[in-house]
């Protein structure tokens, strides 16, 4: 009897592993992002706002990214917006675990009170890290960025977050981001397909 059920549980625990998902790369991400710059050189104030990010598959290994951010700030008229359009790759380091590493351009518009300061930048960010399936309900993931060339503001920046999947290919997810003399946090919905 005893031989059945290790049998039976080794049998269960191989397709399981079989089985195992990948994170997958092809959604949309509709968030509330808050901005924490207090101590900032530039910009120094709270911001939030909506945040929109759409990545697609492109091959097994590759994916595109698009990202858009417009965020107000809590105390003054200044806001400003991001644009993020890049491309990822990935390499699967299990069955539930991938490599990413990222590369984009970014274009920063920032709108104050006096037209004068006003400003639109460009930059880039790189970013590498890992995205993990700890569960058919849950991923987490984190990564480190390195975000340069907007307004005089070069910053590395250690993002952590995580996904949970509540109703097929609808989930919640959130996540931090910090650097030096910022915080940004996410929470919103996330729609894969």
């Amino acid at each position: 009897m005893n031989r059945k059920v290790l049998i039976g549980a080794s049998l269960l625990l191989v397709s399981s592993m079989a089985h195992a998902q990948a994170p997958g790369y092809d959604y949309v991400d509709l968030s509330y992002r808050f901005l924490d710059r207090g101590g900032a050189e530039t910009l120094d104030d709270e911001f939030d706002g909506p945040a929109i990010r759409l990545s697609l598959g492109i091959t097994e290994q590759f994916y595109g990214i698009i990202e858009n951010t417009y965020l107000e700030a809590d105390d003054t008229d200044v806001d400003f917006s991001d644009l993020l359009v890049g491309g990822g790759y990935r390499q699967s380091l299990a069955p539930d675990m991938d490599f990413i590493a990222e590369a984009a351009w970014v274009r920063r518009d920032v709108d104050t009170p006096n037209r004068f300061e006003d400003g639109k930048d460009d930059g880039f960010q790189l970013g590498a890290g890992v995205r993990y399936l700890a569960t058919e309900l849950l991923e987490l993931n984190v990564a480190a960025l390195y975000r340069a060339g907007l307004l005089d503001d070069n910053e590395a920046i250690l993002r952590a977050g995580g996904v949970w999947s509540v109703y097929g290919p609808l989930g919640v997810q959130g996540g931090a981001s910090l650097s030096d003399d910022s915080a940004v946090y996410d929470l919103g919905l996330r729609v894969s397909f």
